[in-house]
C-alpha cells in the first residue's frame, strides 16, 4: 500500500515538474520574440541620404593651367569641361571600364564614389583602403590625355601606370582636384592603371571622392 502511494506521489511530482519546465520554456520563447520585435535593426535610410560634400569646380583657365603644369605647356588646348567618360553612373563604357577594391560607397544619385584613403600598417606590405582599377583600350595609336577628377580633405590622388606615378592634392573638401597624365599608345592593346588616395598630413584614415576619369586624344 505504501509502495503504491509513493509511486502515485512520485508521478504527481514528475507531472508538476514537467508542467513547470514547459511553462518556463514558453515564457522564455515569448521574451525572445518580444526582444526580436523591439530590435528594428540599423537605420539604413540614414546612410542612403548621406551625400558627398559639395565642391567648387575649377574655371576653364584653372583646368588648363593644371594640365599645363602636370603634362607640359601647350600639350592640350581643347575644351576644359569635357564630361568624365568613366564615372559612378557609367563604370563600363565602350573601350574602358573601372573596378574598385573596397569602395566606401557607390553613389549613382550624386555620381560619385567614396574612397577610403590608404593606411599602412606596422608590418611590411600591410595596408588598407580603396583602390580603383581602370582598363582603357585606345581606339587608335597616338597620345592620350588621361584625367582623373576628385575631391577630398587633404587628399592626394596617386595615378599609377606606364608613366610612373602622377599625383595631385586638394586641401579642402570643397576644392576640385585633377590628375592629368599622357599615355602614348604604340598599339591598340589595353592600358591598365590604378589610382588611390592618401592623406597629405599623415597616415590617417579618411574619405576622398572619385568624380570621374576621361580619355582625350591629343
Amino acid at each position: 500500500m505504501l509502495t503504491q502511494v509513493s509511486n502515485v506521489l512520485a508521478e504527481t511530482i514528475l507531472q508538476f515538474g514537467m508542467r513547470a519546465l514547459t511553462i518556463a520554456f514558453a515564457l522564455a520563447a515569448l521574451a525572445f520574440a518580444s526582444a526580436q520585435r523591439g530590435n528594428k535593426g540599423p537605420d539604413v535610410n540614414s546612410k542612403r541620404n548621406e551625400r558627398a560634400p559639395t565642391y567648387t569646380k575649377m574655371t576653364d583657365a584653372q583646368v588648363h593651367a593644371k594640365i599645363d603644369y602636370q603634362v607640359g605647356k601647350a600639350k592640350y588646348q581643347g575644351p576644359a569641361r569635357l564630361p568624365p567618360q568613366l564615372n559612378a553612373r557609367k563604370p563600363w563604357i565602350t573601350g574602358a571600364n573601372i573596378d574598385v577594391y573596397r569602395p566606401g560607397r557607390w553613389d549613382s544619385s550624386y555620381n560619385v564614389v567614396f574612397f577610403r584613403t590608404i593606411v599602412t600598417g606596422d608590418s611590411v606590405g600591410e595596408w588598407d583602403g580603396s583602390v580603383g582599377y581602370v582598363e582603357f583600350k585606345p581606339p587608335s595609336t597616338g597620345q592620350y590625355l588621361v584625367m582623373t577628377h576628385f575631391s577630398g580633405y587633404k587628399a592626394r590622388c596617386d595615378v599609377s601606370g606606364p608613366w610612373g606615378v602622377s599625383s595631385s592634392a586638394t586641401e579642402t573638401t570643397s576644392e576640385e582636384g585633377l590628375v592629368a597624365t599622357v599615355y602614348t599608345a604604340t598599339n591598340t592593346n589595353k592600358l591598365y592603371f590604378t589610382f588611390n588616395f592618401k592623406r597629405t598630413d599623415g597616415n590617417t584614415l579618411s574619405t576622398a571622392y572619385w568624380r570621374g576619369t576621361e580619355f582625350v586624344k591629343l
